[in-house]
């Protein structure tokens, strides 16, 4: 069974990232509707149940706020991957232009990562209203995996469950601050 679990998401991983409209369970409440976050206006979300303040755009996406008040007219550019180190070091950079205002930017342990997780959809699974153009793929979170070093724990948002990888392959990240 881990043998046929572990092909299947080498296989997930291989075809990243899914670029598909999202698709959500209607009969299912959904789990991270837009009332428990903030939109800020700045390109950031504030999350009102975990007190985390998000970045809109994943690293290396540019954010674009839309026309009106409601932040589906939001977008963000084309996202990059990168290898973990590099997804660690993002911040950094982040924080060294003051970014969206702020220079305690981080990357989320896997833990912060998963409060985005929208269980009533997928590909992404998490709110695209507020985190627009949201790729279907994997993103780094800063949490090691304690049974293997060399490895490090992410976040699938094709269906929103957790995978430690090696730190060379590249993946999407995102990154957040405590309010």
């Amino acid at each position: 069974m881990q043998i046929k679990l572990l092909s299947l998401i080498v296989a997930l991983g291989l075809c990243m990232p899914v670029l598909s409209e999202q698709q959500c369970n209607t009969s299912v409440k959904l789990s991270k509707p837009d009332a428990i976050y903030n939109d800020n206006h700045d390109g950031t979300v504030t999350d009102t149940q975990s007190r985390l303040m998000w970045q809109k755009c994943s690293v290396g996406q540019v954010w674009h706020e839309g026309e009106g008040e409601d932040a589906s007219d939001d977008s963000c550019s084309t996202a990059s991957t990168l290898p973990y180190k590099r997804a660690m070091q993002s911040s950094e950079a982040a924080n060294a232009v003051k970014s969206y205002g702020y220079s305690d930017w981080r990357l989320p342990s896997l833990s912060e990562l998963q409060t985005l997780a929208e269980q009533a959809c997928f590909g992404p699974s998490i709110n695209v209203k507020l985190f627009p153009d949201t790729v279907s793929g994997f993103y780094w979170s800063s949490s090691i995996d304690e049974d293997n070093g060399d490895n490090a724990w992410h976040l699938s948002f094709v269906l929103g469950f957790e995978v430690s990888s090696a730190k060379e392959f590249y993946y999407y990240a995102r990154l957040v601050r405590d309010e």
